[in-house]
């Protein structure tokens, strides 16, 4: 029979767990369990049993922390079997595994600190707001992470903090305050909305910030606005557009799914090819429902075309890894040209409409964002300067870290500056993430845990790989 910590090594294959073995005062105490020797009023029974329940202890909140197993499992029945098969058995109460779980953060914490404060370039901040529908008490939560790619080239996004939202600034404040890196600071990305919500926390951020900073950033390079979402925004506006229409459709032909735009355009698209089987041509369809008119269905039809159009740029920017911000210059230059085609050349007045309102929402980002992505994409060896021009060439697969971690040591300044732009945040979620219409939601298994053990959570799942 085998401890605990032994078991759980041996199915998990997790490689931050503590291993004890070689330890003087450890091997005595586990020799003495396995000789048989009768020790009962022997000190090195006590050091035996405190050793293993700590390490058993430790290993446990280790799972817990880098996302292995989740809180609630404690009380499973099938875990409780599990930990009854190690030699002593293990029987953790839910205050210890949650008081072991927050010392294993704080001794993260204290690493990741030391590892920032060493760190030789810049950290881009990003600002996102969660919500949480299952529970009716704070809704909403500020999550602050970290971006920076570290001296192996690979990207990181490290959460920094993570509670439910009560004054915005003061949380700022204090998370920059408690971590102490914020003369290497670069950007903060955030959303339409929050830079709307809360221009007195970018004010506050840049000012105490660029004042310890030799080299001024100008205020185009330290506002980064999330391109997740103003894809988003365009295409609900869309939605918007023909909500009507969209709401008897969702009521003859609807399955739940989650906010999520391209599963909406998805839904709408076998709507309009069951209508144009018959599919809703019934007496009985047509008297008991709403049925959308001709019309109705022709614009549905045109607004899910466009969407195609913009889900076929999303998903190649948002589900490539890593999504750098060299990415995204092209990818939204090569948007810009399929909106503007379809304004100029579709035959349909409606569409033409919709089109015009996305190009509107999209030049303001593009001014906006424009010298970011520019300088991102010229840090591209795939792409000479004049794309910046608009004299692009096919993309191919190609991994920009890659070619820049060989590229160190010949290029050591230019190499510093794509570390600093390239870990740039220009979204705040990628994946299918970046295709909500609402505000993404946190992690039900976590929120329902006290505060302080979400926050700590949160952040050692982003710590879990080596750095």
């Amino acid at each position: 029979m085998l401890p605990l910590f032994d078991l759980v090594s041996s199915v998990s294959g997790y490689p931050d767990l503590v291993d004890m073995s070689g330890v003087p005062e450890a091997d005595e105490a586990i020799g003495c369990g396995i000789n048989g020797v009768d020790h009962e009023n022997d000190s090195n029974v006590m050091v035996f049993e405190y050793d293993h329940e700590q390490r058993d202890l430790k290993a446990l909140a280790e799972l817990i922390c880098s996302g292995e197993i989740q809180p609630e499992m404690v009380e499973n029945i099938d875990l409780r079997k599990f930990f009854n098969m190690s030699a002593p058995p293990f029987k953790p109460s839910c205050d210890r595994v949650e008081s072991e779980c927050m010392r294993v953060y704080e001794e993260r914490k204290l690493e990741i600190k030391e590892f920032l404060a060493d760190f030789s370039g810049q950290i881009s901040l990003s600002v996102d707001r969660l919500k949480n529908k299952t529970y009716r008490f704070c809704g909403y939560y500020l999550c602050l992470s970290a971006s920076f790619i570290d001296k192996n080239w690979k990207a990181r996004k490290w959460v920094l903090y993570c509670h439910s939202i009560s004054n915005p600034l003061d949380d700022f404040l204090k998370v920059l305050e408690g971590w102490g890196f914020r003369n290497k600071v670069s950007t903060v990305t955030m959303t339409n909305a929050d830079h709307g919500d809360c221009p007195e926390l970018i004010e506050f951020v840049k000012t105490h910030i660029q004042e310890k900073k030799r080299l001024e950033v100008s205020r185009q390079l330290f506002q980064v606005y999330c391109c997740g979402e103003m894809i988003s925004l365009m295409v609900q506006e869309a939605f918007d557009k023909i909500k009507d229409s969209i709401d008897k459709v969702l009521n003859l032909y609807s399955t739940k799914s989650l906010p999520l735009w391209y599963l909406t355009s998805s839904k709408l698209k076998h709507a309009v090819e069951l209508w144009y089987e018959g599919e809703f041509s019934s007496k009985y369809v047509t008297e008991s429902n709403k049925v959308p008119s001709p019309e109705e269905w022709k614009k549905v039809k045109g607004v899910c075309k466009i969407v195609d159009s913009i889900y076929e740029v999303s998903s190649a920017l948002f589900e490539s890894k890593p999504s750098t911000a060299n990415v995204f210059l092209y990818h939204l230059h090569e948007l810009r040209d399929i909106l503007t085609q379809i304004s100029t050349t579709d035959s349909d007045s409606f569409s033409r409409t919709i089109v015009e309102g996305m190009l509107k929402r999209f030049d303001k980002y593009w001014n906006d964002m424009f010298m970011l992505l520019a300088i991102a994409s010229a840090l591209d060896p795939q792409l000479k300067l004049k794309y910046v021009e608009f004299v692009s060439t096919r993309l191919n697969d190609f991994d920009v870290l890659t070619w820049w971690s060989t590229a160190d040591a010949k290029y050591p300044t230019l190499s510093r500056m794509a570390r600093d732009f390239l870990a740039i945040p220009v979204s705040l979620a990628t994946s299918y993430e970046a295709f909500y219409t609402k505000l993404r939601p946190a992690d039900d298994s976590l929120v329902c845990l006290k505060p302080d053990l979400m926050n700590a959570l949160m952040c050692t799942r982003s710590w879990s790989s080596k750095y």
